[in-house]
């Protein structure tokens, strides 16, 4: 009793206790609410302290990836001293970033239709002709086609949808491909921004595009600068048909000259000089024409006769730099990315278009008439060689240059000279031509045109005996593949790829590290507008995505990283700043404001790449079995060997090349792979011919042999230093 007693008075107490409690304390389902809403809160306060972080983290480019990143491309210098990006590279960052992963369409011209499977190639949609029709003009009851129409602008376009097929607007395209005959075209109020177009205001009818602009701006580069700055390539002259070119300084005086003192060396002495002629009319500005290797171009000497017109006349290299025996035209390739401030990309290859005929010097005065001597012409000529183009960065061109003036050491001469100074001939080919070109590029820019230009070049030299490269001839609708041209496609990719028609498209991959240089750079400097942001940027995509090319100007460093970023030896053509040229009764139009402007972009664009320097370039890309990849380990061993062999003793690998090359005889049936049916009567192939060859190849796998060993062996290091 007393236990049930005390039972049911503990149980009561409870009851009581649950019904009165104490004041602080709760009830044991309040306890467990309270817990949990704790809980909830401390876990929000983390989630938010997360995303806090991951903020902070997002805003400054991954700050642990990119300090690395940064402390590794800079070393260590002080880029993270802050974690915002400068509102001038947001501004201009933000309409790049909205074209990435959209859609991006392109009108190519009938003029390129080759180019059409290149954007295919890179995602883009093609808006297509709508009809012939379009491309034709009235005039009374007869119609007539245009020769080359700009069917850009004046044609009917359409656009394949999945479903339909509608009319093409120009504002849905993003790239315009074809070719620019009037300047008129530049100022469409249909070029919306951001279009990319490919030719610039002024390249083909005021600058380069023909022979006479060409002549015109390289004799105001002269009158500028000096003969000796401006010798990448020969002083032209405009001559009437019916003139004696032995008396046209009596003709036309000493203030059409370009270099007087050259010309009369040529003549002195009765030498019978050779100069090279093409036509001098701008029929290829109104109806556009490729360059031609053959066609018009003539040689000509004293007392010849020309067809009726007027024509340029250069001085003829007579002592050119040969390949077994045989003349050639070097084909470069150049990509203008932008005028304000100047940007200049050159492809690391080039092509050799051979002539058809051994040339023989000796005998100048009376073959120069002989054209399949000096041009490259297959449709014209019967080739004494299999092949009638090369690429010049490969073994099978290198190896066997050769001079009249004495031994060389092939693949040394070209590497250290010949290449450099074709790269420099083309550079200074486009500064010559900046001030037209920069000052036509702030008058759009003025006017509120905001559309992209880049230009594609193509162009033809003369390279000599010591090694120094000629232009020639320039193609302002150039870099365009063809089945005659080794490699033309992948190198055609790349440049499309620097001029950006795909809106550059690995950005992503480094784009933090980039924000964070361009937002430490501006912030030094004060802070950058959105324009010289866009600018920056549009730098560091190109070095990004330039493939085979190199950017040759601005100047930077050299392959062994040395130099500093900037104009270097060329800062001459760019202290008048823009102009159009001297015109009769005052000068070509040119604004201080215009000079400080260009000046000031320029500055900044050299600063940037000073504090940021570019990666040294590979330099050209050298193949031994002629492939179209980029240079291997084994091929830069070939290459170094060879080279070093050279400088040593000047044998080995080189000599037979240099040995054969010295008279007719030995040049037919030894060296070369030729057609029983093209040789002279009596010729026979054979005899010492095979032992030379023999000789050769035995020196050349020697060679690769030794390449191939010393990649193994650094390969061994490699393994052992892992182990």
């Amino acid at each position: 009793r007393c236990q049930s007693a005390l039972v049911g008075q503990a149980t009561s107490h409870d009851r009581w206790r649950a019904s009165n409690p104490r004041p602080g304390r709760g009830t044991g389902a309040g306890m467990k609410l309270s817990k949990f809403i704790k809980v909830v809160l401390v876990a929000l306060g983390v989630v938010s302290l997360v995303f806090n972080v991951w903020q902070v983290w997002e805003l400054s480019g991954t700050l642990g990836h990119s300090a690395r990143a940064e402390q590794r491309v800079t070393g260590g210098r002080a880029g993270m001293r802050g974690s915002t990006v400068d509102p001038g590279v947001a501004a201009a960052l933000a309409p790049l970033d909205a074209q990435l992963g959209n859609a991006r369409v392109a009108r190519v011209s009938a003029s390129r239709r080759k180019d059409a499977k290149l954007f295919s190639y890179l995602g883009m949609s093609l808006q297509t002709l709508l009809d012939d029709a379009a491309l034709t003009t009235t005039s009374g009851a007869n119609k007539a086609k245009f020769q080359d129409p700009t069917d850009l602008l004046r044609a009917q376009w359409v656009t394949h949808g999945q479903s339909s097929t509608r009319a093409g607007e120009i504002r849905e395209c993003h790239v315009l491909w074809g070719t620019w005959v009037t300047n008129l075209e530049f100022f469409d109020h249909r070029l919306h921004d951001g279009l990319l177009i490919n030719s610039m205001l002024g390249l083909e009818q005021d600058a380069l595009g023909t022979p006479a602009t060409f002549a015109q701006t390289h004799r105001r580069c002269i009158q500028a600068h000096g003969y000796r700055r401006c010798d990448h390539a020969s002083p032209s002259l405009f001559i009437h048909a019916h003139t004696d070119p032995s008396r046209f300084e009596t003709v036309f005086g000493e203030d059409t000259l370009a270099d007087l003192a050259t010309w009369r060396d040529l003549a002195k002495n009765d030498v019978r000089a050779i100069w090279v002629a093409k036509p001098a009319s701008y029929a290829r500005s109104q109806v556009h024409r490729a360059m031609e290797l053959f066609g018009l171009t003539q040689l000509i000497a004293s007392n010849d006769k020309l067809p009726t017109g007027i024509w340029s006349l250069a001085p003829y290299v007579t002592s050119p730099l040969l390949w077994k025996s045989f003349r050639y035209f070097v084909r470069a390739w150049a990509v203008v990315t932008s005028a304000v401030p100047l940007r200049v990309y050159v492809l690391q290859d080039g092509w050799a278009h051979l002539a058809a005929e051994p040339y023989k010097e000796e005998q100048l005065s009376s073959n120069y008439k002989t054209r399949c001597m000096h041009f490259h012409s297959p449709e014209n000529c019967r080739f004494f060689v299999d092949k009638t183009t090369l690429r010049v960065n490969t073994q099978e061109f290198q190896g066997d240059l050769s001079s009249r003036r004495g031994e060389i050491e092939p693949y040394g001469f070209w590497q250290r000279k010949a290449w450099p100074s074709v790269e420099s001939a083309v550079t200074r080919t486009v500064l010559m031509a900046w001030p037209q070109l920069a000052q036509y590029e702030l008058i759009l820019r003025r006017e509120g045109f905001r559309h992209r230009r880049v230009a594609m070049l193509d162009l033809l030299l003369f390279v000599d005996d010591s090694g120094a490269a000629t232009v020639h001839d320039v193609d302002t609708s150039g870099v365009a593949a063809d089945e005659s041209l080794e490699c033309s496609l992948p190198y055609e990719l790349d440049a499309l790829m620097v001029a950006g028609v795909n809106a550059f498209p690995s950005r992503p991959d480094y784009r933090a590290q980039m924000v964070v240089e361009l937002s430490a750079f501006c912030r030094d400097r004060g802070g950058c507008i959105a324009e010289d942001a866009r600018q920056l940027i549009a730098l560091h995509d190109e070095r990004q995505h330039a493939g085979n090319f190199k950017l040759t100007f601005p100047v930077g460093p050299d392959g062994a990283g040395k130099g500093e970023p900037g104009c270097g030896p060329l800062c001459h053509f760019l202290e008048d700043g823009p102009s159009l040229g001297q015109r009769e009764g005052g000068s070509g139009g040119t604004s201080q404001s215009d000079r400080i402007e260009a000046r000031r972009q320029h500055e900044l664009t050299w600063a940037y790449m000073r504090v940021y320097p570019p990666l040294p370039h590979r330099g050209p890309q050298f193949s031994r079995d002629g492939s179209c990849r980029s240079m291997s380990d084994e091929d830069e061993a070939f290459l170094r060997i060879a080279m070093t062999r050279e400088a040593a003793d000047g044998r080995d690998v080189v000599e037979e090349a240099a040995r054969t090359n010295r008279t007719q005889d030995d040049y037919l049936g030894k060296k070369f792979s030729l057609r029983p049916e093209m040789l002279p009567a009596g010729v026979r192939i054979g005899g010492s011919g095979d032992a030379a060859k023999a000789r050769r190849e035995s020196s050349l796998e020697r060679v690769a042999k030794e390449a191939a060993a010393e990649v193994a062996d650094e390969a061994a290091e490699d393994d052992g230093r892992d182990a």
